[in-house]
């Protein structure tokens, strides 16, 4: 089961524009709970909440890291939340890009909830930065650790003239995870963030990384169980299908 709540976007804070589009509503700052089968308008943002517990089948949501995102995309995203109280979200990396009239951007973001028990996600989030520069939340998409889509096609994963985005840095792993990535990856790559653990049978990590084909960077879901002598088994080494989760309620 999932929710889909409609995040109204505030008045006259910019111009609006939809993901695929244009249009020039402008409706009061607010949030609305939907049902799943109703339709956002252009000018709303689309959030998909899984209403499961965030540890099933004993995935665990990962640490926070640090951000690997440049000064300019984090004003991008920052500028894109400042009217969104509830929102308590950390841009880590952008993911990719698509060129429009205007920018959108693909957000991994690390997600906390503001509530009296707060809960921790992964999310794809999508903003749009218009012409004039100004940056709107177009999207939230949750990503369910024990199901992360994942493709064996470059194409599927970026379709609608998307571009996967090189990232030149990379966050930090414990010597464990980063001697097993090592032992079990044939390609030179960069870690963006470890998405979850689970503690069933030795220790399993899912890591979003990214590689390297044929000079093209591409984002990869890397699956690994490591045992209690620090030997790596790989799982499942595949690429990540962003644009799976861009499409969700296009």
């Amino acid at each position: 089961m999932k929710r889909v709540l409609s995040v109204l976007l505030c008045a006259a804070a910019l111009t609006t524009v939809a993901l695929t589009g244009c249009g020039n509503q402008t409706p009061q700052s607010s949030v609305q709970t939907t049902t799943a089968a109703s339709v956002p308008s252009a000018t709303d943002a689309t959030v998909v909440k899984s209403t499961e517990s965030a540890n099933k089948n004993g995935w665990v949501v990962g640490p926070a890291t640090d951000a690997l995102v440049n000064e300019e995309q984090n004003s991008v995203f920052q500028d894109s939340i400042n009217n969104f109280e509830e929102l308590d979200m950390k841009p880590i990396a952008v993911l990719g890009e698509q060129v429009v009239a205007g920018t959108n951007y693909a957000y991994l973001c690390y997600d906390k909830t503001r509530t009296e028990f707060p809960t921790v996600s992964w999310d794809v989030a999508v903003v749009y930065k218009d012409l004039y520069n100004k940056s709107k939340l177009t999207s939230i998409i949750e990503i369910n650790l024990s199901n992360i889509n994942t493709t064996n096609s470059e194409q599927e994963a970026m379709t609608g003239a998307w571009q996967t985005v090189e990232i030149t840095e990379d966050t930090k792993l414990d010597d464990t995870l980063k001697n097993g990535l090592d032992s079990v990856l044939k390609k030179e790559y960069v870690p963006i963030a470890v998405l979850g653990t689970n503690q069933e049978d030795g220790t399993a990590y899912s890591v979003l990384v990214q590689e390297k084909n044929d000079g093209k960077p591409e984002n990869y879901l890397v699956e690994l169980r490591v045992n209690s002598n620090g030997e790596a088994e790989l799982v499942k080494e595949e690429i990540f299908n962003l644009y799976y989760y861009l499409s969700i309620n296009n």
